[in-house]
Formats: C-alpha cells, structure tokens, sequence
C-alpha cells in the first residue's frame, strides 16, 4: 500500500496557518505536553506505544509543509529516547531537566517529517519522568485519551485491529458532499449572523513583551459538587458543556466589561458513516463561534438554556469553514490587525482512559499552546471530578489573574457567591489606562520596522513587503511629496487594495500630510 495525503480540515489548516510569525498572535505550534512521574516498565511500554501506532492511522502520519496529511502504511521501530540525569548531583537533576520541559513544551515540530509526536524517559537518582507530546495538527483532545487507552491495552497484550486510513478518506468525502450541498445556504445564514456579532474579549497586556509564551492553571470541582451541579440541571434538560460555556463567558464578561461577548466554542465530530473513527486518533476538532448577551437580567440556567437552542440552530448551518466565518467578520468589522475572538472553551466530558491515566503515572505538570488563542479553558472529566485546565499567554495575564478568574469561574458554576470578592479585581483587571510615552505614529512604526525588518509586513494577491521593504518604499515617496507639496496637505489615493496602496499611505503620513482613499474605479 502506498502512502495516502489527504487534505487537513478546516481547523488543521487555521493550526497550519498558525505557524506563520507574521500572523497575529502566531509562530507557535498548536501543541501538547504532559509529564508524569511513572513506574511502569519501558520495555514493555514502547511495545504497547508501537501497537498503538499500527493500530492508528494518524499516528503513523505527518503533515506536509503545502498543507498536506500523509498517511503512511508502515513507518521504522519508534524506540522511547531515555536521557539520564542521575550522572548530576540531585540537586541539579530538577534544575536540568527544567531545560529540556521548555524544550518540548514549546517546540514546533517539523512538517515532512515523522513522528509527530514522542515519548521520552527522563531518568533521576530517585523516580522516571515520563513526557509525552504532540502536535495537535493529528490528533485532538479525544485522541489523547484513546492513546492512553490503547497503551494499557497493549501493555500486556500485542493483538492488534488495525483502523483503515480508507475510513478518514469517507470521512473527508462525506464532509466534502455536505458541504457542496448545503454551503449557499449556511452562508447566507452566517451572513446574517455576522451583521451584529459582538466580538470576543478584549485582553489587555499585563507586560511589554512580544514572547508568545504559554503558562498553565488548573482547578477542580469536587465529585460532589459537580453532581449538585448536574442534578440542578437535568429539569430542563441543559448539556453541561453549554452551562460551562455560558458560565465562562459570563465570567470574561464581567472581568473585560464588555456585556455582549463571542466565544469559540470547540466540538468534537465523529458522527457519520465511519464507524471505526469512533475509536480513532485524529483531530476531528470543530470551531463554532457562539455569542452571548447579558445586558439582561436573565439567571445563568436561563442563559444557558437560550445558547443551547442557538447552539442547535447554527449546528444545522456547519458547512461553512469556521475560517471563512471569522475571515469575513474581520473583513466586515474592521479588524485586520488583531484576531477578534481570542478566548477557547473546550468541554472535554467524557473519561475514556478514567484510571488509566493514574497507571500511565502521577501527573506533575501539563499545558498546551494554540496560536491566535490568548485563554483556553479545557475541561475535562476525572472520576467524577470536574478538572478546569487553563491554558494562557502570559504577557496578557499575571499568575493572580488566574488565580483569582479561575476561583471567580468554579463559584459561577457551583452557584456559590463570590461576586463581592471579586468586584475590586474585575475593577482592577479592566481599568486600562496607562501613562504612556508621547511618541508619533510613524516613530512607532519605525521601531517595529528596526525590530522585525524581515518580517512580512503586508501581502496582497500578487505581492508581499518586508518591514523593512515597507519602510523604506514610503520613505521614498514622503520625500517626493514634500518637494511637490509640503505638509499638511490632503492626497487622494486612488488605488486597489494592495501592497503599493499602504506604502503609498504610509509614505503621505510620513510627509506630514493627510490621506483621502477614493475608490480606484471612481471617474476623475
């Protein structure tokens, strides 16, 4: 059998995509990294992890660098890299081993290469540290659960059912004809939607860096209070995903001010005819935007109950690629510059590998990155509990932050009041004002064309600048303009939408003069 590329879905595209540093929010991987403390037996672990990789297609792929997934039939041996630490004295071992967790935890794998994906061994005088990660690009957060159930599976057995790659071909073909189908459809029903959208919350920075540096939280609700929570619930027949989605966004809310908000709200699609995805690793991740309104004095049940049946509705109009949806809310509401809807809700609540993730070891630390995503709540379910795990760039938010959002969310969602706790942080939090350098727009571009002067600055259909190439190009014609006008004087700009049209803007703005853009087809 040869090797099978088929194309990425939407979403794998946005991660693609995502790589790009010139993306706002971007140059990061979307990525998954989880260490624990393990005594399982290696030897017979890389033999349940080799089992699991003929069991599954996806583990077996790589993405290729034109947007590509290359499934491969038969791949080598993958042997668990083992790294001794007990060589250095104790004392050092942690402080070693630090180096190679921000190593994995933030790396970027190659395209056209496989795996993927790796599982290492890091050996100390007293315990093994296991580390698993992974580009999301091939599976989702379903997938990480399947593979910890296979592992176990595996560990004592070697009989493996292999998945075809056919059934992700009639999974992709069948998407492909719904889409065609319906498509004219749910875009005029989008459309529409978009007319009125509120965006997603406004984050201000909390440090001057340009890192995109993730940091993590996590927080449980008890088995008992989840269950409280469920049963208050179930009258009204409310999915706890929608009550937790609504209850983040009532929390971002308040904390950003802004009583209209837009999440993305993730979903997971295996339904079909593809039976044998049930069971496969893959990222079969969907992104909906999900908007909500609390100017009124609605409870937080009856707002839950209102976004269930929009849920419901805007399922129905799926065919249109969640990119195309935000890309056109940028191109109608202006924001070129930024990505409008930052915040991520992913409610995992299911617990396919439950205890097996305690035989795989003691969790000690976790955290993921996803680019164009400032705050991602993911929960998910563990014996019952509910375990919030929050994910977040670290320039827009302290530890305290978190902290304090995090405490302010599980009290939402438990109905417990902490409100007057929290209304001086929300205060604090949303208060923006800051005494800044007097300085001139086109003294802050200069800066930023020193800093990333090979960058690209600006693309158009035919064409693409560097900062450096932008900052020189409108220098160039600020001088022309000077010596025919001087300053403060208006210039027509009469062009396309296109790379010589900002230069040409940029170049009037320089010159101390006024720029007017009149439609490049107006007569005249």
């Amino acid at each position: 059998m040869k090797n099978i590329l088929l194309p990425l879905s939407d979403v794998q595209m946005s991660y693609f995509y995502g790589r790009n540093k010139s993306t706002f929010l971007g140059g990061v991987s979307t990525h998954f990294y989880i260490e624990c403390v393990t005594s399982l037996d290696i030897d017979k672990l890389e033999k349940a992890l080799n089992c699991t990789i003929r069991e599954q297609p996806s583990m077996r792929s790589y993405i290729t660098d034109n947007g590509m997934q290359c499934f491969m039939d038969e791949v080598p041996y993958y042997k668990i890299k083992q790294t001794d630490l007990t060589s250095f004295p104790e004392e050092q071992q942690e402080e070693k081993f630090l180096g190679y967790r921000k190593f994995h935890s933030e790396r970027m794998f190659e395209l056209n290469k496989w795996p993927m994906f790796e599982f290492s061994i890091y050996n100390f005088s007293n315990q093994n540290i296991l580390i698993v990660d992974s580009d999301m690009m091939i599976m989702d957060g379903l997938s990480t659960e399947i593979i910890i159930d296979s592992l176990y599976k595996y560990y004592d057995n070697d009989n493996v059912n292999e998945i075809p790659v056919l059934a992700f071909e009639n999974y992709i073909n069948e998407k492909k004809k719904k889409t065609e189908k319906n498509y004219a459809k749910d875009k005029s029903f989008w459309n529409e939607i978009l007319q009125n959208l509120p965006s997603g919350p406004q984050f201000e920075k909390s440090c001057n860096t340009e890192e995109m540096v993730f940091d993590t939280s996590e927080t449980i609700i008890s088995k008992d209070k989840w269950d409280k929570v469920k049963n208050f619930l179930l009258p009204e027949r409310i999915l706890p995903s929608v009550y937790l989605t609504t209850a983040y966004a009532k929390l971002l809310s308040r904390w950003c001010g802004q009583s209209r908000i837009t999440l993305n709200m993730t979903v997971s699609n295996r339904k079909g005819s593809c039976k044998e995805l049930r069971n496969a690793v893959g990222d079969f991740t969907e992104v909906m935007l999900v908007d909500f309104d609390f100017t009124d004095d609605k409870t937080l049940k009856e707002k839950a109950l209102e976004t269930q049946k929009k849920i419901s509705v805007r399922k129905k109009h799926g065919s249109v690629a969640s990119s195309e949806i935000i890309r056109d809310y940028t191109n109608m509401h202006g924001c070129d510059n930024s990505f409008p809807f930052p915040a991520v809700c992913t409610c995992m609540l299911f617990d396919v590998a439950g205890s097996k993730w305690e035989w795989l070891g003691r969790k000690r630390y976790q955290v993921s990155q996803t680019p164009q995503v400032m705050l991602d709540n993911q929960i998910s379910l563990k014996d019952g509990r509910l375990i919030i795990h929050w994910d977040y760039l670290s320039a827009y938010f302290s530890k305290n932050d978190i902290k304090n959002m995090q405490e302010e969310y599980c009290g939402i969602i438990t109905g417990e009041s902490v409100q007057k706790k929290y209304d001086l942080f929300a205060e604090q939090y949303n208060d923006s004002f800051r005494e800044r350098e007097k300085t001139t727009l086109v003294r802050l571009f200069k800066d930023k064309a020193e800093k990333f002067s090979e960058y690209t600055a600006v693309s158009d259909v035919n064409n693409s600048c560097t900062y450096g190439e932008l900052d020189r190009d409108s220098d160039i014609i600020a001088s022309y303009i000077s010596e025919k006008c001087g300053a403060n004087k208006a210039v027509i700009v009469k062009m396309k939408r296109s790379v010589s049209a900002v230069k040409a803007i940029l170049g009037i703005i320089k010159a101390g003069c006024f720029y007017v853009p009149t439609a490049h087809n107006c007569p005249g």
